[in-house]
C-alpha cells in the first residue's frame, strides 16, 4: 500500500498546529466503513472534518468533488464549506501534493438543501413536479387555517373543544409528524378505531361509577381526536399537491420514496460522493436518517454528534440516532468509532460543571458519554452561583454580574429555557446601563412599538380585542386614566341593554341576555368606543351617563375617531395598511426622535418582512389570518434564530435552543429552579394528547415509552400500565432537560453564572433549587447555598403596589427631550430665522440629524429643477412605450427607484403565460434561441452579471426568467381558470406556433431593446406575433396607439431573427379577459421608433 501522508505531516506543511492524537485518529482513518465520530462541546468537530477531507484529497483518496458534507444551519455549512475551501487552498500552496483539481470544489449543504436537490431530481419518478414551491412557516399554517375554516364537519370540531388557529396548530403537528415517519392515513385511523374498544374494558374492581373510569374515556377521547385530525390532514396534504406546494418534510419524504420505487435512482449519488459528513447527527429526524442511510448505506460515511446535545426531539430528533448507526447505514465487521473530547473553548470550571451535570447519562447506551477535558493552557474560570429572594432581585443580579465583566471587545449572553422573562432581565440590563438586546423574532414581538401596532390591528380587526384597546389608549398617544377607561367600562355596560338602534331592550329580554353564555351577545370596550363617535343626542346622553372627564372624553374620541378611520382602510394590502397605521398612529416619528436608538426602524422593518412573507406564501393573506398567525408564534417557544451571531460588547438575551452552536465570553444561566430549569412537564400523557401520532407509528418506536394497552383486561389493569407509561414519560422529560441545561452550561468560554431565586411574585410559596443544582453540590462542583436560599426573606406584601397612571410617555427621556424642545425655541425665536439655514457650517450640533437635513434640502432644492438621467443601453420592449410617452416619470423612477409589490394580478398573468408555454412547447419548433446567442455581444451593465446573464432585478416582470409565484388565494385562483377556459375556447388553442417565449435582442439606433414573443405563428402572408395579454384592454384609441409600440417592435425583431421582410410579418394583442383579439391598423416603423428615442435622449 502507498505510504501515505500524515495529518501531522499536512498540518506542518501548511502551517496550523499539529493535529490531537484523537483528533489524528479521526483524520486518518482508513476504513471505506461507517464511521461514527462523538464530539463532545467545542471539541473542535468543524476543524477536524475540514482536515480529514484534506487528508482524503492529499492521500488521493477521493477527489475534492466527491466530498459531501451535510448540517443543519445555513451558518454552519457556510463555515464548514469555507474551512474545508481555505485547507485545500493551502494544501495545493504548500506544494506537499503534485496537484489537487478545485474546479469542482466539495458540496457542502444543509440537510434541507441537500433534500430538496434529490426531490427535485427524482420528483418525476413519482409524478410531481419538480419545480414545486416552497411552502414558507406562515404560508403552512395559512393552509391549514384555510383547511380548518372549510371543514364541514362542524359537530366533530366542535367536539375537539379548541379553537379554529388551535386546531390548525394541532392539524400541522400531526401532518408533519406523519409525513416524517411515513404514516398512512387509513393505518392512523384504524388504529384510533381499535383504541377505542378500551370504552368496552370492564371497571375497575369497587369501582362506585358504572363504565371504565376516567382513564379510560379520557385517553380514548384524546386519540378519537385523529378520527377528525387526520382526514384534515389529508385535505391539507391534497390542496398543497393541487397547488404545487412542497414542505422541509415533503422533500426528505418524496425524495425516499422515489428512491426506495426506483432504487437505481440512488446509484448516481452514491458514485458521485465517495466521502460523506453528517454533522450533528444526534439532531437527525427519523426520516433523514432513513434517506441517507438509504442513499449511502455500506459506504464511506462518518457522523458526528453528541448525545449530551441532542435537544430537538420536539421536532423529531433522537439521539438514539447515534446508537443505531452502525446499523442503519450496514456496518460491516467491527464499528468504528471516534471520540473528541478535549474542549478547545471552556474554561475548567465549566468544563468540572458539565461533566459532573451528564456523569450518569448514557448509562443504558452502546454509544459512550463523552466526558470533556480541558486543552492545554485553559484558564481556570469562574462558575458563580447567585441566589436572590425574588425574580426581580435575581434579573438585576444578573445585570450586575453582566455589567461587571462585559467591556467593548468581549461577548456575553442570558440563556433562557423559556422566553417569557426575557423583558424583565432586559429590563434589568437596561437599568445597570448595560448594552443588550433579545436575539431573534422573539425580541421583535417584545419591542414596545411592535406591540403597539398589533394591538392597534387587533383593534381595528375584532370587537374583542378590549386588552390591546386599554394598552392603547392608556399608552403614549392618548394617556387615557383609570377613571375614563372604568367609564368605558360603564359605557359597554350600558350598551348592553340597548339595541343596535339604541332602543331601550324589554326587561325579559335584557334578563335573557345576562344570563347567556354567549360572549358575542355583550357589548365590549371597543363597541363602547366605537360608539361615542357616532354622535346622536342618545349617544350624548349615555356617555354623560357614563361619567367622562372632560378631558378623558376628548381623547377617547379622538382614538374612536382614528380607529374607525383605519378601519375603513382595512381593505388594503397587508403591509400597506400595516404602514398606514404605522403613520397614523405617529409610531414612526416616535422612534425616529428617540435619539437612544441607534436602529429605531429596525423592529417594525421585521415584523413588515414577516407579513411580507406571510401575504407572499399564505393562501388568503387577510389582516385575521395574519393576526391568527402572529399570535401562534407569540405561543411559540423555539424560535428560529438562523444567522444569529455573537455580538462584541453587547449581552444577548436567546433561548438554549436558540444559542446551540455558538459561544460567548460570559454566560448567565437563569431560572434553575423546578418547574422552569427543568421546566416543567405539562403532562405525562405522551402520545395520549389529541393530535398526537401514536407512537407504535414513529420511526424511532423502540426507544419510546411503550403502552401496553392491547393486554389489559379491565380499567385497573390500563390504569396500572398507564402509570408506569407516565413515569417513563418523566424520565425521558428529565433526560431532555438535562441535555438543555447542558448545553447552556457550555456556551461560555470563561466564565458561568447559574441563578435562581426563592419567590416569584405571581407565584404563591417559595420555589425550589433546580435538581440540576442540586445535584452539581452533591458532586462537589459547587458551593452548599441551601441555607442562603432558605434564608431568603419572603416578600412583604405592602398592599396594593403605587405607580402614576398614564405614566410619563417620554420616561427618562424627559430632561433630554425638553432641553432639544428649548433649543428649537430658541431658534425660532431669531427674527431672520431662515438665513440660519443658509450655510450648513453655522448650524448648531445636531448629531446623526445633520446627513439627512442636508439631503431633504438638497432634494428640495432640486425639485425645481429638470432631472438629468443618462438612458439606459438596453430597454425592455414592454417598457419602451413609457420611455417614448412620458419620459420625465421614466427619469423620475430611474433617478430614485422605488420597489413594487406584486399584484395578485401580476401572478396570476405569469402563471398563465407559464401555463400557455407548457402547453405549447414542442421538441420540434421551427426557431429557437439560445441563451449563448441571445447574450454573447452585450457588455455588462447593471442588469446583467459578469457572464452577461440577465439579472432578474434588472428587467421589468416580462423579461424576467420564469419563476413561479408563491400562492394563489381561492379568488386568484378562480381567475387563472377562467383565462384557461377561455383559452381553451379560443382559435389560438389549435393552432401549432413555430416559437413561443422566445426573447430576440433588437438594436434601435443606439439602444438595445429586449422582445420577449409569447407566440408566433404561420400565416398565408408570413408570419403573425401574437401577445397574451390578461389586463384590462384599451378603451381609447390614445391607449391603443401606445401599446402599438410594443407590437411594433416585436414585429420587426421577429423579421430580423427570421430574416424576412417586415412586411411579412403582423401583430396582434389577444386580451384573454375580453376574449378580444386587437391588431392596430397601422405600426411604428424602426425609422420612427428610432427618432422618437433620439428625441428624448438629446
Amino acid at each position: 500500500m502507498t505510504q501515505r501522508i500524515s495529518a501531522a505531516r499536512i498540518a506542518e506543511a501548511v502551517g496550523i498546529f499539529p493535529p490531537t492524537d484523537e483528533q489524528r485518529r479521526v483524520i486518518e482513518h482508513e476504513g471505506d466503513q461507517p464511521a461514527l465520530v462523538i464530539a463532545g462541546a467545542g471539541a473542535g468537530k468543524t476543524e477536524t472534518m475540514s482536515r480529514r477531507v484534506v487528508w482524503l484529497v492529499a492521500n488521493g483518496v477521493v477527489s475534492p468533488d466527491q466530498v459531501l458534507g451535510l448540517t443543519f444551519t445555513r451558518k454552519a455549512a457556510s463555515e464548514l464549506s469555507s474551512r474545508i475551501d481555505g485547507a485545500l487552498r493551502a494544501l495545493v500552496r504548500s506544494g506537499l501534493v503534485d496537484s489537487v483539481d478545485l474546479s469542482e470544489p466539495p458540496s457542502v449543504s444543509t440537510y434541507n438543501s441537500f433534500a430538496n436537490m434529490l426531490f427535485q431530481d427524482n420528483a418525476l419518478r413519482i409524478g410531481r413536479e419538480p419545480d414545486s414551491t416552497l411552502l414558507t412557516e406562515a404560508g403552512a399554517w395559512g393552509l391549514a387555517h384555510e383547511v380548518v375554516l372549510a371543514s364541514d364537519d362542524e359537530e366533530a370540531l366542535y367536539e375537539l373543544g379548541k379553537s379554529p388557529t388551535r386546531v390548525a396548530e394541532m392539524l400541522l403537528t400531526l401532518t408533519h409528524a406523519m409525513i416524517d415517519n411515513n404514516a398512512e392515513p387509513d393505518d392512523v385511523l384504524r388504529f384510533a378505531q381499535e383504541f377505542a374498544r378500551l370504552s368496552e374494558l370492564p371497571p375497575k374492581p369497587r369501582a362506585r361509577k358504572p363504565g371504565p373510569g376516567k382513564e379510560v374515556t379520557d385517553s380514548v377521547s384524546a386519540v378519537q381526536s385523529l378520527q377528525t385530525l387526520v382526514p384534515l390532514a389529508v385535505e391539507y396534504q391534497r390542496r398543497k399537491r393541487e397547488r404545487g406546494l412542497i414542505e422541509y418534510a415533503d422533500q426528505v419524504a418524496l425524495a425516499l420514496e422515489a428512491i426506495r420505487r426506483d432504487p437505481s435512482a440512488a446509484e448516481p449519488y452514491r458514485q458521485q460522493f465517495d466521502a460523506v459528513l453528517l454533522d450533528e447527527y444526534q439532531d437527525t429526524s427519523v426520516s433523514q436518517t432513513r434517506l441517507l442511510s438509504t442513499l449511502f448505506h455500506g459506504q464511506r460515511v462518518m457522523a458526528v454528534g453528541d448525545p449530551n446535545q441532542s435537544i430537538y426531539g420536539w421536532r423529531g430528533a433522537s439521539s438514539e440516532n447515534l446508537e443505531g448507526f452502525h446499523r442503519d447505514f450496514g456496518t460491516e465487521g467491527a464499528p468504528a468509532n471516534f471520540e473528541l473530547a478535549t474542549s478547545w473553548r471552556n474554561s475548567r470550571s465549566i468544563l468540572d460543571v458539565a461533566n459532573a451535570l451528564v456523569a450518569d447519562a448514557g448509562a443504558d447506551s452502546s454509544v459512550p458519554v463523552v466526558r470533556l477535558q480541558s486543552r492545554s493552557g485553559a484558564p481556570d474560570g469562574v462558575v458563580q452561583v447567585s441566589v436572590s429572594a425574588d425574580l426581580e432581585a435575581e434579573a438585576d443580579a444578573v445585570a450586575a454580574w453582566m455589567r461587571d465583566r462585559m467591556s467593548d471587545r468581549s461577548t456575553g449572553s442570558v440563556l433562557f429555557r423559556a422566553r417569557a422573562l426575557m423583558p424583565v432581565f432586559a429590563q434589568a440590563l437596561a437599568r445597570a446601563g448595560v448594552p443588550h438586546e433579545i436575539v431573534g423574532f422573539a425580541g421583535v414581538l417584545e419591542a414596545p412599538e411592535v406591540v403597539d401596532l398589533l394591538s392597534a390591528l387587533r383593534v381595528v380587526h375584532s370587537a374583542d380585542a378590549d386588552n390591546s384597546l386599554v394598552r392603547l389608549l392608556a399608552g403614549a398617544r392618548w394617556r387615557v386614566g383609570p377613571a375614563d377607561l372604568q367609564a368605558l367600562g360603564s359605557l359597554a355596560r350600558q350598551l348592553a341593554s340597548y339595541d343596535a338602534d339604541l332602543q331601550k331592550l324589554a326587561p325579559a329580554v335584557r334578563e335573557q341576555l345576562r344570563q347567556s353564555v354567549a360572549r358575542d351577545d355583550h357589548a365590549t370596550l371597543v363597541d363602547a368606543l366605537d360608539l361615542m363617535v357616532s354622535g346622536g343626542p342618545r349617544v350624548e346622553r349615555l356617555i354623560t351617563r357614563a361619567g367622562f372627564s372632560r378631558t378623558g372624553a376628548h381623547r377617547l374620541y379622538d382614538a374612536g375617531a382614528l380607529l374607525r378611520s383605519l378601519r375603513s382602510q382595512a381593505h388594503l394590502p397587508l403591509t400597506e395598511f400595516m404602514r398606514l397605521v404605522i403613520e397614523r398612529l405617529g409610531i414612526d416619528v416616535e422612534l425616529r426622535a428617540n435619539e437612544s436608538l441607534r436602529r429605531p426602524m429596525q423592529n417594525l422593518d421585521a415584523l413588515l418582512a414577516k407579513a411580507s412573507e406571510y401575504m407572499h406564501s399564505a393562501p388568503a393573506s387577510t389582516l385575521g389570518g395574519f393576526l391568527s398567525w402572529i399570535a401562534q408564534v407569540e405561543r411559540r417557544e423555539r424560535l428560529s434564530t438562523e444567522g444569529a451571531q455573537a455580538q462584541q460588547g453587547v449581552v444577548q438575551l436567546l433561548t438554549v435552543h436558540a444559542a446551540k452552536g455558538l459561544e460567548w465570553d460570559h454566560v448567565a444561566v437563569p431560572r434553575l429552579v423546578q418547574g422552569e430549569m427543568p421546566a416543567r412537564l405539562t403532562s405525562t400523557k405522551g402520545w395520549l394528547s389529541a393530535g398526537e401520532l401514536p407512537y407504535e407509528f414513529r420511526g424511532d418506536r423502540l426507544d419510546l415509552p411503550e403502552l401496553a394497552w392491547r393486554t389489559a383486561a379491565d380499567a385497573a389493569e390500563f390504569g396500572e400500565t398507564l402509570e408506569a407509561f407516565g413515569e417513563h414519560e418523566k424520565r425521558r422529560h428529565l433526560d431532555e432537560e438535562r441535555r438543555i441545561a447542558y448545553v447552556a452550561f457550555t456556551r461560555g468560554r470563561d466564565d458561568l453564572l447559574l441563578s435562581c431565586s426563592a419567590y416569584r411574585a405571581e407565584r404563591a410559596g417559595a420555589r425550589t433549587p433546580s435538581v440540576f443544582l442540586s445535584e452539581l453540590v452533591e458532586r462537589g462542583v459547587l458551593t452548599d447555598f441551601s441555607n442562603e436560599f432558605t434564608g431568603q426573606p419572603e416578600p412583604v406584601d405592602h398592599g396594593v403596589d403605587q405607580f402614576p397612571w398614564p405614566q410619563d410617555p417620554l420616561g427618562a427621556r424627559r430632561a433630554s427631550v425638553a432641553a432639544a424642545a428649548a433649543a428649537v425655541e430658541a431658534v425660532e425665536s431669531v427674527p431672520d430665522a431662515a438665513a440660519l439655514g443658509a450655510d450648513p457650517a453655522t448650524w448648531p450640533d445636531i448629531g446623526g440629524w445633520k446627513v439627512p437635513i442636508e439631503a431633504l434640502l438638497k432634494e428640495r432644492a432640486d425639485a425645481g429643477r429638470g432631472l438629468s438621467i443618462e438612458l439606459p443601453s438596453r430597454v425592455a420592449a414592454s417598457r419602451m412605450h413609457e420611455f417614448l410617452t412620458d419620459p420625465v416619470a421614466v427619469a423620475a423612477q430611474l433617478y430614485r427607484p422605488m420597489p413594487t409589490e406584486p399584484h395578485r394580478e401580476t401572478r396570476v398573468g405569469t402563471l398563465f403565460h407559464e401555463w400557455v408555454e407548457r402547453r405549447y412547447r414542442v421538441s420540434d419548433q421551427e426557431f429557437s434561441l439560445t441563451t449563448e446567442s441571445l447574450f454573447d455581444d452585450l457588455q455588462p451593465t447593471s442588469a446583467f452579471d459578469e457572464q452577461g446573464r440577465l439579472r432578474a432585478d434588472g428587467l421589468d416582470p416580462e423579461e424576467r426568467p420564469g419563476t413561479a409565484p408563491t400562492v394563489l388565494d381561492e379568488q386568484a385562483s378562480a381567475q387563472l381558470a377562467r383565462l384557461q377556459e377561455t383559452f381553451e375556447r379560443s382559435r389560438w388553442a389549435t393552432a401549432q406556433p413555430v416559437a413561443v417565449e422566445t426573447q430576440i435582442r433588437l438594436p434601435l439606433g443606439d439602444v438595445q431593446t429586449v422582445c420577449k414573443l409569447d407566440a408566433v405563428f404561420r400565416t398565408d402572408e408570413g408570419y403573425e406575433v401574437v401577445d397574451w395579454k390578461t389586463g384590462r384592454a384599451p378603451q381609447t384609441a390614445g391607449e391603443l396607439e401606445e401599446r402599438q409600440i410594443q407590437l411594433a417592435l416585436y414585429r420587426l425583431a421577429w423579421a430580423q431573427h427570421a430574416g424576412v421582410d417586415v412586411a411579412d410579418v403582423s401583430a396582434r394583442f389577444y386580451y384573454v379577459a375580453d376574449d378580444r383579439e386587437i391588431a392596430p391598423s397601422r405600426f411604428f416603423t424602426a425609422d420612427e421608433l428610432a427618432e422618437r428615442w433620439a428625441t428624448i435622449a438629446s
